[in-house]
């Protein structure tokens, strides 16, 4: 390889991954601004001809920001929302991306807390009022099938708070392992 060709490669590489990061950055602006009540911050992740499609809710992208403050405001107190699985894939100038949120809400007037995320995958009312915020989490990672070193990292806490997080959900839940806890998960669901 010459020097222009290796400053070719590392031109390219780097926008990619600049590309990346900016794509990234946008979706959690949008989290951030959903968690702020922000509607500018919401706004500007979505184009002029953006569409958010909010399960039943289908808004034209600046508009959504407006939506949801409203939507939030009439449930929830406080909440938060949390960008886990990323895939960004880039072809010149189109990108697909394809990105899951855990979302927490402490409900308006009550210290419950409901939870879901990913695809459809939320945490029926049965299950959420039983556990803590904390626990929904862990509850959630477990869903995606990690490791109590991967929710550890993940969620930036040691692997003991880990286990004593599994511990207490199992016994709120009233099962005695993470595949019987996974299955009154999936049985909720239904």
């Amino acid at each position: 390889m010459t020097v222009d060709a290796d400053v070719a490669t590392l031109a390219r590489d780097v926008r990619y991954l600049m590309d990346r990061t900016l794509i990234l950055d946008c979706i959690s602006r949008h989290a951030r601004g959903c968690d702020r009540h922000d509607n500018d911050l919401i706004t500007a992740a979505y184009r002029s001809d953006g569409v958010d499609e909010h399960g039943y809710a289908i808004n034209p992208g600046p508009e959504y920001g407006a939506w949801a403050n409203e939507t939030h405001a009439e449930t929830s107190r406080v909440h938060t929302h949390n960008i886990t699985t990323h895939t960004c894939e880039i072809d010149g100038d189109t990108a697909h991306t394809e990105s899951y949120v855990h979302w927490f809400l402490r409900l308006k007037g009550s210290d419950k807390v409901r939870a879901g995320g990913g695809r459809g995958s939320g945490v029926p009312d049965s299950i959420a009022e039983l556990l803590s915020a904390r626990e929904l989490e862990v509850l959630l990672l477990l869903d995606e099938h990690l490791a109590t070193d991967e929710i550890a990292k993940r969620l930036f806490i040691s692997e003991h708070t880990v286990r004593s997080h599994v511990k207490s959900l199992l016994r709120k839940l009233g099962v005695s392992s993470r595949r019987e806890a996974l299955e009154a998960l999936a049985t909720a669901r239904r």
